[in-house]
């Protein structure tokens, strides 16, 4: 009977054990965002304890490992470029001193894709900022963002944001306050991610990021140790 009780007690643990890890692909994903972005201190990344952390600023190009994207190109410091402000070292309302990643008047989104090889798994955490539009439908200078993400199988994410309106309505002078981080975050991976606007093929993004948590450690010993519980043979004295 005790040894009977302690099986049932070993596999309810098992059980609640196994139901706290990711265990599919599209485990519930958290979509953060749109938020104020001034720099990386705003992030919501800033601060976690990642097993891999990128943060790519554009700033020399475009050339951290293990992603892609669909189109566009870096562009650098110009009269007309909406960097994040933080970047040229001075938050002072004013993003042409730093680069940015800009559509070419040619892409009504950017999907951004993670080589799970290349990084060692799959990113849990992703996001970029949007940080300008110019001519856009009906009005130029705001317009609708959508975020989107995709699951570690590959398939679209049911959860998304937006559109969401965005834009200051004042022109393409680098003005920050506009700029709003868009991000997700799903421990079972992401594959890609992609952001659009559903009124322009004439803006910018910047400061994209991806990192990966590792599943805790203590919720795999708990299940082994309880598994071999479980399987251990009962001993009769004789």
């Amino acid at each position: 009977m005790t040894t009977n009780l302690i099986r049932r007690s070993a596999l309810l643990l098992c059980a609640m054990a196994l139901a706290s890890l990711p265990h599919t692909a599209t485990a519930q994903a958290a979509f953060l965002g749109p938020s104020p972005y001034l720099s990386f201190n705003d992030s919501p990344f800033n601060g976690t304890d990642f097993q891999y952390f990128f943060l790519e600023d554009f700033e020399d190009g475009f050339n951290t490992p293990g992603v892609s994207v669909s189109g566009g190109t870096q562009i650098d410091p110009s009269d007309q470029t909406d960097s994040v402000d933080g970047d040229d070292l001075s938050i002072d309302g004013s993003g042409t001193g730093g680069a940015s990643f800009f559509t070419l008047q040619t892409e009504d989104s950017l999907t951004f894709t993670f080589d799970a090889n290349a990084l060692g798994g799959f990113p849990t955490h992703a996001g970029i900022v949007w940080t300008d539009v110019g001519f856009a439908n009906p009005n130029d200078f705001e317009g609708g963002v959508i975020f989107e993400a995709f699951d570690a199988l590959g398939e679209l994410m049911i959860d998304s944001i937006g559109p969401v309106t965005v834009g200051d309505g004042v022109g393409v002078t680098g003005e920050t306050d506009e700029d709003r981080f868009f991000g997700v975050v799903n421990v079972g991976g992401i594959s890609a991610i992609r952001i659009s606007m559903d009124n322009s093929v004439d803006w910018e993004v910047d400061h994209l990021q991806y990192g990966r948590v590792p599943e805790p450690a203590s919720v795999a010993v708990l299940v082994l140790g309880v598994a071999v519980l479980v399987q251990r043979p009962t001993r009769r004295c004789s």
